[in-house]
């Protein structure tokens, strides 16, 4: 290859790169490797003689998931913005994993985290539209294969999770009130979690036990990062935090490497490596978005294993909420998204459905590898 060539794909992948949102969000210049010829020799896929791939990581392969995950970002935008008729100027290929039955995706879901820690430091998060009976059986697996997590997998019109939150700020003042500096230390919180975790002593909900890690996280993230704050701007910023139930916000502090939420308990955030499973009609998308308007005989086309949506005969408001929530699991990946689905499926009484491919997989641009 030339100089001419490589200042040209020098160029391409630096134009790709300074479109991705996380970079801009945060102001990273991407540079160029000093060393182009090294470079360009890790994008290609080094394999032996038996065909077995020699070389899988460096400077290339993080750029080609990158660019991958760019233009998959870039075209769900391109569908958002003009949704019967977007402007493609490049497919997005997604690696999707489908199999026959719910238990074999959780099995693979739970092989492919395991994969990922076996890095030191990746963190990997399983998104999910809304709490099922398919994300219980991947989280069944992941106990079953002794994988710790972080269960996510609350919304803020939860019963627990809005009382947990009214609790908390009660025992909050109650500990501030009996402090004879009525400080906002190490030693005050550390009493404001003893006193929550003896009030929920006897409570085995996942929500909230994972409640009582995120006020230790949140806590730890005000002892870190606030201490700028006077007394009384920290006793605001604790109040405003379980005012609005906003606990959620400090997942990024929790002490796990494996997370399970939903889609919008992950705004915000990001994992080195996204898993959306259940990328299949009434999960993701889901009834009370665009399934449960779907009219069979007009709203989507079955072919072999996919669902292709009729976007011209649904409302936009629906569409477009829904690919909102699809660009919001797309972009919390910071190296790699793994998509999976199977042809059967739960539903909310337990009982065994044949499913297809989400049609999200389907829209235009996208192209399953």
């Amino acid at each position: 290859m030339n100089k001419g060539a490589i200042k040209r794909l020098e160029k391409y992948v630096d134009s790709i790169l300074k479109n991705i949102e996380a970079f801009n969000r945060f102001n990273i210049q991407p540079l160029a490797e000093q060393n182009n010829q090294e470079m360009l020799t890790r994008i290609m896929v080094l394999k032996d003689a038996n065909n077995v791939s020699v070389s899988e990581i460096g400077y290339g392969v993080q750029y080609n998931m990158l660019i991958v995950l760019s233009i998959l970002e870039k075209i769900i935008s391109h569908n958002a913005e003009n949704y019967l008729e977007p402007l493609i100027e490049e497919n997005a290929k997604v690696k999707l994993t489908l199999h026959d039955t719910q238990e074999q995706e959780a099995i693979n879901t739970s092989a492919l985290v395991q994969s990922f820690l076996k890095s030191k430091e990746d963190k990997v998060a399983i998104l999910i539209q809304q709490r099922n009976p398919n994300a219980e059986i991947i989280m069944k697996q992941l106990e079953d294969d002794s994988i710790d997590y972080f269960y996510g997998l609350f919304s803020d019109d939860d019963l627990e999770y809005i009382q947990y939150h009214q609790k908390a700020l009660k025992i909050l003042f109650s500990v501030l009130e009996q402090s004879r500096s009525k400080r906002v230390n190490k030693t005050l919180l550390n009493k404001v979690c003893a006193v929550l975790r003896q009030n929920y002593k006897n409570a085995s909900s996942k929500v909230i036990q994972s409640l009582l890690v995120l006020t230790e996280a949140f806590f730890n993230k005000l002892l870190a990062e606030y201490l700028f704050l006077e007394n009384e701007e920290k006793i605001a910023y604790i109040n405003d935090t379980f005012e609005n139930r906003a606990l959620k916000q400090s997942m990024d502090y929790v002490d796990s490497r494996v997370f399970v939420s939903t889609v919008h308990g992950s705004k915000g955030l990001e994992w080195d490596y996204v898993i959306l499973p259940d990328m299949e009609p009434y999960l993701f998308p889901n009834f009370g978005s665009l399934c449960g308007n779907c009219d069979f005989r007009t709203g989507r086309i079955n072919a072999g294993d996919y669902c292709r949506i009729q976007i011209e005969n649904h409302v936009a408001k629906d569409v477009l909420e829904e690919l909102s929530v699809f660009y919001v699991a797309v972009t919390r990946a910071q190296k790699d998204v793994f998509f999976s689905a199977s042809r059967k499926r739960y539903n909310s009484n337990g009982e065994d459905k044949n499913s297809k491919i989400s049609c999200l997989l389907t829209m235009p641009g996208i192209e399953i590898s």
